[in-house]
């Protein structure tokens, strides 16, 4: 009689996790949704609200309009969970590291970035995207990133088992990473903070290593983005220096179940806390760590 009363409580305790993952999951899709509407709306029609940890780290009223509807739509379906968002943290990587800390072994904790690429957003240029990821435990669990210009949605999750698909124009396609074996067949992406040379200077050398060893460099100016491609197989591999949770975590999930491989830049495996972020189609991985060690470009340079 008690084994059956545990089974019984087991199988509620499931079907509890059921109905949180399949509402996690709709609501990741509709605010992405949602704020991609914006985006397209206020695309190159906005002005800067103020700058942030430097006069190229851009805010405007969209990105906090973006994702206070982000923050409504999940404290109106999950009021216990956890919020980690962009634009409600003070500039600066160390506030950054701060805020993930308190929330980072939350059971349940969304991880947002209402507009990934503001500077594009502000120009006009269509390469912004909403990202949010959400994390049960401290891992990853569901993502979307949108690409609004191009009505491309691409989202993954592991639950019920792990997938991860592009949305667009009503047709659904499997994410898949790159098939380059060879770093000379690479497409590369790259970002980082522009006006500080601590970030941009190992940046550069790595490219410089780059330059001669692979088929082209990117910096489209969006790490969502960046991640987004890896995982659909359009660039080969990605990294960045100093790159705060909300940029990365959704497009992490995304390229893990797209087959690739996501680390720091000494090779240890991507957790939440990772800032110095290399991602790839796993083949060219290995060699991509070893252009950053010759570039000498695992972390910013210490001031």
């Amino acid at each position: 009689e008690r084994e059956r009363e545990r089974e019984t409580e087991r199988e509620r305790e499931m079907s509890e996790y059921d109905k949180i993952c399949e509402r996690v999951q709709e609501i990741v899709k509709d605010v992405c949704y949602r704020a991609g509407k914006k985006i397209m709306e206020y695309s190159g029609k906005t002005t800067i609200e103020k700058t942030k940890s430097s006069d190229v780290d851009l805010a405007t009223k969209v990105d906090v309009e973006c994702e206070e509807l982000i923050r409504e739509a999940v404290r109106n379906a999950f009021p216990n969970h956890s919020f980690l968002g962009e634009e409600g943290v003070a500039p600066g990587s160390q506030a950054s590291i701060d805020a993930l800390e308190k929330v980072v072994d939350d059971e349940w904790l969304w991880i947002v970035d209402p507009i990934d690429g503001t500077t594009n957003f502000v120009a006009g240029l269509f390469l912004s995207t909403v990202s949010v990821a959400v994390s049960h435990k401290g891992v990853m669990h569901t993502a979307g990133i949108f690409h609004p210009h191009l009505d491309c949605l691409y989202f993954g999750s592991v639950y019920p088992s792990p997938n991860a698909v592009c949305i667009s124009g009503g047709v659904t396609t499997p994410l898949r990473v790159d098939t380059a074996a060879e770093l000379k067949e690479a497409n590369i992406a790259y970002g980082t903070k522009q006006g500080s040379s601590p970030h941009f200077a190992p940046t550069y050398r790595a490219c410089e290593q780059l330059a001669a060893t692979s088929r082209s460099l990117r910096n489209l100016g969006s790490a969502a983005l960046h991640m987004a491609l890896v995982s659909k197989g359009s660039l080969t591999c990605y990294f960045q220096l100093d790159i705060h949770s909300w940029d990365i975590s959704a497009g992490a999930l995304l390229i893990q179940l797209g087959g690739g491989r996501v680390t720091d830049t000494y090779g240890n495996p991507y957790t939440l806390r990772t800032r110095n972020v290399v991602a790839s189609n796993g083949l060219v991985h290995d060699a991509l760590l070893a252009q950053l060690r010759a570039g000498n470009a695992l972390d910013i340079d210490n001031s």
